[in-house]
Formats: structure tokens, C-alpha cells, sequence
């Protein structure tokens, strides 16, 4: 993941701020800190409400959902434990000059805005400013070891909500026994509908915050995207694998693959 070389407080002096408890918004403009408002609101209410208590359900009533994408009950208190941990938006990384805190913080690139552009260096040592990575297709990316988050202005062309819209379950095929492709004529990437939500972007992002900042699993990098590739994983994989995180909580809320109980067996 690139690593920001210039973004700090003489930089950011003068960007727009925002915050939803403790997440911070900046370079956002008011609209675009609604919409990240709004979509965290939707996803506490999804993780509290259904997400959270689904992963420490028994054993006895361990959600197909909780099987087909973190495969057993031996990881849930990680599971939960890393959920928790993203309604709490509690920084588990050192504060930037200029920033109030080291918890998640969300920063949006707007290509009409170059004055508030930033460079970014990547493992391999290349150079190149937000505008113009944001421009070869990214939509989010969660930046090791900072606490930032970069928003594309594609992340907010994505469906917003309700975040129970059926338009956003994974969808599996019965026969194969496998999770569909995005289209019933079989193109597309199986799996991708979850993507075209913008709180299951965030959540995704929001996991690999946390799972960088804890060794008990190891990140998966690069992480596996494919639906049917993130259900094939090994348990221990699953529990590295961020997308995981949203294809589960997308699954259970509404509860899709639950009535579609006894397909995976």
C-alpha cells in the first residue's frame, strides 16, 4: 500500500474537517462528509443489530453465513473482536502532525480541488500524487501504517443505501453450488455486487486498519477479492482477508445465504 509522503499539517491546514465519533473526515466537502456520516450510521446500526450478535452466536447456531466465510467457530472472538472494534473507531495508530487523533480517518481526493493534492510513494519506491493514482480506477485504500484512508471521488458514485437493498447480497448458484457472477449471463466478477455499496467499501477499509494494527492473524496482501477464492480460503486465511469482513456482513444483513441453508454442504 503507498505511503503518503506530504500529508500533514501544513498541508491539511486548511482542508475542510469533520468527525463521526471518532472518525475523522478531511479534504471532505460538506456533502461528501454526509454521505460518510450517513454510511457509518448504517453500518453501526448493521453491525450492533445483526453482524456482531451473528458472530457470537454457539456453535449450535453458527450462521451459514459465519461458515462459508470465516469457516469455523475457533476464530469468532477475533471475528467480533475486530467488528467491535470497528463501531468503536478506537486509533490503534500514533496521531499525524495535525490530526486530533491515530483513529481511522478518511481523506478525500477531488481532482477539482488541485490545491489539495498529496504525493504517494509506493513499496516500490515509485512516485506519484492521489489525483492522479485516483484517476487509473482505485475506489479506497487504506494506507499501512497511517491511519488514513483514501476516498477516491469513484467511492462516491457507489449505491449509498438502504444497506439492507437486496441489490447487494451475494447471490449463489444452486446447481454449481458456487456464488454467482454479477450477471445472470455469467460475465462479471461473482461477488461484485457487495462492492457497489459504499458502506461495505467502508467496512473493508475500516478492517484493514485494525487487522495491520494487530499480529495475532497476518493481513493477507495482496487480499483476495474473488468471492469464490475468499470462500476457498483456509480458516486462518479468512480471518486475514478484509473482504471477507463485508461479503459476511453483507450475507447476514439481510440474511441471504441463511435461507439458502444446506447449499454448501
Amino acid at each position: 500500500m503507498h505511503i503518503l509522503e506530504n500529508l500533514n499539517s501544513s498541508v491539511v491546514a486548511n482542508w475542510e474537517r469533520g468527525s463521526r465519533g471518532r472518525y475523522q473526515f478531511t479534504g471532505c466537502n460538506d456533502a461528501r462528509q454526509a454521505a460518510l456520516s450517513r454510511a457509518l450510521d448504517s453500518l453501526y446500526t448493521a453491525l450492533v443489530g445483526t453482524i456482531i450478535p451473528d458472530s457470537q452466536a454457539s456453535a449450535a447456531t453458527t450462521s451459514e453465513a459465519f461458515r462459508v466465510f470465516f469457516g469455523d467457530r475457533v476464530g469468532a472472538a477475533f471475528v467480533t473482536r475486530i467488528l467491535t472494534e470497528v463501531i468503536t473507531g478506537k486509533a490503534k495508530r500514533a496521531p499525524i502532525r495535525g490530526f486530533s487523533s491515530g483513529s481511522p480517518t478518511f481523506v478525500c481526493v477531488d481532482p477539482t480541488q488541485p490545491e489539495k493534492n498529496f504525493n504517494m510513494t509506493g513499496p516500490d519506491g515509485s512516485t506519484t500524487d492521489a489525483i492522479s493514482w485516483c484517476t487509473k480506477g482505485p475506489t479506497a485504500a487504506y494506507v499501512n501504517p497511517l491511519p488514513f484512508i483514501i476516498l477516491c471521488p469513484k467511492f462516491f458514485l457507489f449505491h449509498e443505501g438502504p444497506i439492507s437493498g437486496k441489490v447487494d447480497c451475494p447471490v449463489v448458484n444452486r446447481e454449481a453450488n458456487r456464488f454467482r457472477r454479477k450477471r445472470r449471463d455469467g460475465s462479471g466478477v461473482a461477488g461484485a455486487s457487495v462492492y457497489a455499496n459504499i458502506q461495505w467499501i467502508l467496512l473493508e477499509e475500516i478492517v484493514h486498519y485494525y487487522l495491520y494494527a494487530q499480529s495475532e492473524v497476518i493481513q493477507r496482501d495482496p487480499e483476495v477479492y474473488n468471492i469464490n477464492k475468499a470462500w476457498g480460503l483456509s480458516p486462518r486465511e479468512q480471518l486475514g482477508n478484509a473482504p471477507n469482513y463485508s461479503y459476511y456482513a453483507s450475507s447476514k444483513f439481510p440474511d441471504r445465504l441463511q435461507r439458502d441453508v444446506g447449499i454448501f454442504g
